[in-house]
């Protein structure tokens, strides 16, 4: 699915599990894509409704990005074939 250098997988791998999904899942996936959703639907739907956009998107992307970051790991692992878990 997707393709990193054997060295920087080592490296991500033992980074450890945790660590790689609050890392990866959260922080870089789900903090930004929650302050995107909110400004996109506040720019739709009119500045009036961003700050509650922001409140449930701040909420629920970080955890959407738990499950992605999860998801990422285990196709991590398997890819390079490495027993960490």
């Amino acid at each position: 699915m997707f393709q990193i250098k054997e060295e920087k997988a080592s490296k991500l791998v033992k980074l450890g599990r945790s660590k790689f999904v609050l890392l990866f899942g959260v922080l870089l996936w789900g903090l930004p894509t929650a302050i995107l959703f909110a400004l996109t639907r506040g720019y739709l739907d009119g500045w009036d409704s961003f700050l509650p956009q922001l409140i449930i998107a701040l909420i629920l992307f970080p955890l959407g990005g738990i499950l992605w970051g999860r998801i990422m790991w285990k196709l991590l692992v398997r890819k390079n074939g490495s027993a960490a878990r």
